[in-house]
């Protein structure tokens, strides 16, 4: 854990918070924010020990945000600008932000800020021709990656843990027909743009996730097929948020009801990207419907209130279960050895942070980090170094209008 910035550690603070970047002009509010007590464990050193907590809001609706890479005072911010895209960057002990730059004017249905916040991947619209668009924050480039009819099959992607490659393969229809169909995993460098890719015989039936690892090497690839009632193994929700459009006839059955999710049959494989090695993985050892992240531990995902793990080297160790929750969000830092559960309290709008430490796929601390954050949670990440927690909500104000509220746990 980083331990340079702002000082040694504190077991109790008083932190100005909600200070209003931009937007909310005479609105500026302060409250005592307590630390938890550091926890000791001579054995393990197992205490995820919270040293520093900043909050902002600022009017405005946000797609995404991340830690600037090779910063350590500022995050990068995705904003949305009714139909576009704008980037904008705030240093969160400062209290100053930058300009917004509007660099996409046309609807957008759904985009991704690449970790790190030097490139955004987004999906836009073109002479009715839907385009898969990088665009590199530093140069202002805006380069097509794809392009396809809406005919076609949804086209999905998702960054490496390190911000520097994306991957980009098309998602089964879900229609029946041409039950065997070759399709292709592509990886791209964000800078170079060289492209590699890895042809897939599977099954056109069927939902498709893949997830690389930290630097793009690998690539971690499931298929799961509907059952005979048709049911799919993602719920409506989940189905927006991947893809930022709604699908009225999605069918997802009952299982969601009491909070699990039973796996569905389904194929999954490890890529190795420079090789083009294709290694199957057994059917039971690569049941994780859901997945999380691809850390420097193994494959990390979530069936209903159950959270996996399946350890590298991948397909050499069963998957182990590491916890059973119903929290609202889980997520993992990179080298896998952080979790973090967000959660509401019952019968209220504030949330808690509960700090996880895993060590060989085994929990050696547990620790509830903060109560405080009110809103609905629309994003949480890790930073690069894995050495803070930044929580995104949303709230409203009384015009109506959005405030995003931000929360950074340095620990």
């Amino acid at each position: 854990m980083r331990s340079d910035r702002k000082g040694t550690k504190q077991v109790m603070a008083l932190i100005v918070a909600g200070l209003l970047l931009c937007g909310c002009a005479g609105q500026e509010t302060s409250k005592t924010i307590v630390l938890p007590k550091e926890t000791e464990d001579a054995e393990n050193n197992a205490g995820i020990d919270v040293r520093d907590i900043k909050e902002y809001s600022f009017e405005g609706s946000v797609y995404s945000m991340t830690w600037k890479k090779e910063s350590r005072e500022e995050i990068c911010v995705l904003r949305d600008q009714g139909e576009g895209l704008g980037y904008q960057t705030m240093n969160i002990y400062q209290g100053t932000e930058s300009d917004i730059a509007v660099f996409e004017e046309r609807p957008v249905s759904v985009s991704q800020l690449a970790p790190g916040g030097q490139y955004v991947l987004y999906e836009t619209f073109d002479n009715n021709m839907i385009q898969l668009i990088l665009y590199r924050v530093q140069t202002g480039e805006k380069l097509v990656i794809h392009e396809r009819d809406g005919s076609m099959d949804t086209c999905c992607f998702r960054w490496s843990g390190d911000g520097t490659r994306f991957f980009v393969w098309p998602d089964g229809n879900y229609s029946g027909q041409n039950a065997v169909q070759m399709y292709p995993i592509c990886r791209y460098d964000a800078l170079s743009g060289e492209k590699t890719e890895i042809m897939m015989e599977g099954t056109e039936n069927a939902w498709r996730q893949a997830i690389p690892n930290e630097d793009g090497s690998k690539v971690y690839v499931r298929e799961e097929y509907p059952d005979q009632e048709g049911n799919v193994p993602i719920s409506s929700e989940e189905w927006l948020e991947l893809y930022g459009v709604e699908n009225t006839e999605l069918k997802t059955g009952a299982a969601y009801a009491d909070g699990y999710e039973p796996s569905l049959p389904g194929r999954s494989w490890v890529l190795e990207m420079d090789t083009a090695a294709i290694r199957e993985i057994d059917g039971e050892n690569g049941d994780i419907p859901n997945l999380i992240r691809y850390t420097d531990q193994g494959v990390i995902g979530r069936n209903g209130e159950e959270v996996w793990m399946m350890a590298e080297p991948l397909s050499e160790f069963p998957k182990e279960r590491i916890l059973m929750t119903d929290c609202e969000k889980v997520c993992v830092c990179g080298k896998g050895d952080h979790i973090f559960l967000l959660d509401r309290e019952s019968g209220t709008d504030t949330m808690q942070i509960m700090g996880i430490k895993v060590q060989d796929g085994e929990i050696v601390g547990r620790q509830v980090l903060y109560k405080g954050i009110n809103g609905y949670c629309s994003g949480v990440e890790v930073g690069a170094d894995d050495g803070e927690l930044i929580v995104q909500t949303i709230g409203y104000l009384e015009n109506g209008n959005s405030l995003a509220q931000v929360t950074v746990l340095e620990y």
